[in-house]
């Protein structure tokens, strides 16, 4: 965005023109630019000069600069093409913005998908890269230049006016604080995320699986302690009933043994 505000400072300067402009966050998002464009071209949304509080219109609107992905300046070239607003991106690579039938009001600063992709192949064929380098680095040297035959490249025409006090378009520039994101590192965050839920659900599991282990062995434990207790306690009741039994036979035995021993010496009355 800063070098969008700056190249148009530098058009105000060159061309006596002064130029303003309106940017708008797409957060890489097609309905979102889709939404946001149709509120502004339509009036639906009010817009106002920051340095001077004027009302946007939407006539003065003469070109779009953007969008950074193909998928949004496919979004929003619909809305423009039916103003008859061009639209020029600097980082739309899709193949099929190169169609003039479905797309005239497009043109971009770099290179398509195709066109780029013919590069690197000639690229690899003059360092004579073969699938058998496909799992060892690979070194260029800068000693030996690559010389490249010539390749048909199709080069889109930008078409752009200017108008009195007119007003500058950028359809989709990019926030550089926020709604950016980088497909690799958003991976590697997946994947971050993925082992340390598996790392959670492991250690969840091992504790249970412990705890419930601990717990199985205690009742055991309490079990036994409770079995033995008991066999002692019966053990005991036992040997003191059989004892008493014992002990109380003696006794009779022994007192009718003696009554029979003084039987004789006992007198009687008469």
């Amino acid at each position: 965005m800063k070098a969008f505000t700056h190249a148009v400072a530098r058009l105000r300067q060159m061309t006596g023109i002064n130029f303003g402009y309106l940017v708008v966050d797409d957060c890489y998002n097609p309905l979102t630019i889709n939404r946001m464009l149709s509120k502004i071209m339509s009036g639906d949304l009010e817009v106002l000069c920051k340095e001077t509080g004027v009302k946007l219109d939407q006539k003065k609107i003469v070109v779009g600069v953007g969008a950074q992905s193909s998928p949004v300046t496919i979004a929003a070239l619909p809305i423009l093409q039916n103003l008859n607003i061009p639209l020029i991106s600097y980082s739309a690579t899709n193949p099929a913005l190169d169609n003039r039938i479905t797309y005239p009001y497009f043109s971009r600063t770099v290179i398509s998908d195709t066109q780029q992709a013919s590069a690197i192949r000639l690229i690899l064929q003059r360092l004579d890269v073969s699938t058998q380098h496909a799992n060892t680095d690979l070194i260029i040297s800068t000693a030996t230049p690559v010389q490249f035959t010539s390749s048909s490249s199709s080069s889109s025409s930008s078409s752009s006016s200017s108008s009195n006090s007119s007003s500058s378009s950028s359809s989709s520039s990019r926030s550089s604080s926020s709604c950016s994101s980088n497909s690799n590192s958003s991976r590697g965050s997946s994947v971050v995320v993925v082992v340390a839920v598996i790392l959670v659900i492991v250690v969840v599991v091992v504790v249970v699986v412990v705890a419930a282990v601990v717990v199985v062995v205690v009742v055991v434990v309490v079990i036994v302690v409770v079995v033995v207790v008991v066999v002692v306690v019966v053990v005991v009741v036992v040997v003191v009933v059989v004892v008493v039994v014992v002990y109380s036979v003696i006794s009779v035995v022994d007192f009718l043994c003696l009554k029979n021993l003084l039987k004789p010496y006992i007198l009687t009355r008469p």
